[in-house]
């Protein structure tokens, strides 16, 4: 988790991103150079296509607000309906949790 202001986790979020898809393409594209790397490829791929779904984007859509009396989650505007219940999940999570007042327990003695 990061905590930060919209705009730098907005290009945090974005680069983070682009750099997962650009080594996912080149490892693919790596495994179809040669006969030896096709052999491993065949291996190996079926590996590294689960583990893009597992770090999918989609899969952990929704920002929270923090500092606010209530709960709001940000979902990304062209966020699909996998990604938009990712983002139900986690104001739903964070609603079970107590979030804000969790929160300004935590950092009262900060505020002070």
């Amino acid at each position: 988790m990061v905590v930060c202001d919209g705009f730098v986790g907005n290009i945090l979020l974005k680069a983070s991103e682009g750099l997962a898809a650009m080594v996912s393409a080149r490892i693919e594209q790596r495994f179809r150079d040669g006969l030896a790397a096709k052999l491993v490829g065949a291996l190996a791929l079926p590996l590294l296509r689960r583990l893009r779904g597992d770090i999918a984007p989609a899969r952990y859509n929704g920002a929270s607000f923090l500092g606010l009396q209530g709960i709001v989650v940000k979902s990304h505007g062209s966020a699909a309906e996998e990604g938009f219940q990712s983002a139900l999940r986690r104001a739903a999570l964070e609603v079970r949790e107590n979030l804000p007042q969790r929160l300004h327990g935590r950092l009262e003695h900060l505020l002070l």
